[in-house]
C-alpha cells in the first residue's frame, strides 16, 4: 500500500468516481429519494447550513474556499498525493453546494454515532476523512 502514496493512478480514479457518485447521491437526495437500511441508517436529504456536524462557523464559505485554494497551491508546489486528491475533491463537492444552494447537501444518517451536533453526512465528508488519514499515513511512511 505504500506504493499508493506515489501518484497512484487507481487512487486518482477512485477519488474521481467517488466525487461523481457524491454528486449523483446529492441530486437523488434533493429529488426526494429516501431509504432506510439496517440499524436505523437512512438516506434522506438534509440542508446543512453549518459546518462539520452542523456546527455554526462564521464566514464558512469563505474559509472553505480559502482552504481549497491553499490545498491546491500546496499540491502544486509539493506533490499530488492521492490523499490530498481525496481531500480536494471532497471539499470541492461541498463548496459547490455552498455556492449553488447556500448549504451543503447531507444525505446519510447514522443514529448510533452520537457525535457533536447531528449525525448526517455525505460521501464528500467521508472522502475528506479518508484523504486526511491516507495523507498522514503516507507522510509518516516517507
Amino acid at each position: 500500500m505504500f506504493r499508493m502514496c506515489n501518484r497512484s493512478k487507481a487512487a486518482f480514479q477512485i477519488a474521481f468516481i467517488l466525487f461523481a457518485l457524491d454528486r449523483l447521491l446529492k441530486w437523488l437526495a434533493m429529488e426526494g429519494y429516501s431509504l432506510s437500511w439496517v440499524w436505523g441508517i437512512t438516506f434522506r436529504f438534509l440542508a446543512n447550513r453549518g459546518g462539520i456536524f452542523g456546527l455554526s462557523i462564521p464566514y464558512l464559505t469563505f474559509l472553505s474556499s480559502l482552504g481549497i485554494v491553499v490545498l491546491i497551491i500546496y499540491m502544486y508546489r509539493m506533490n499530488f498525493s492521492p490523499g490530498l486528491v481525496f481531500i480536494l475533491l471532497g471539499g470541492i463537492s461541498n463548496i459547490i453546494d455552498r455556492f449553488v444552494y447556500g448549504y451543503v447537501i447531507d444525505y446519510i444518517r447514522v443514529p448510533f454515532l452520537p457525535l457533536v451536533g447531528h449525525t448526517y453526512f455525505n460521501l464528500a465528508d467521508f472522502m475528506i476523512d479518508i484523504g486526511v488519514v491516507f495523507w498522514l499515513w503516507c507522510m509518516l511512511k516517507s
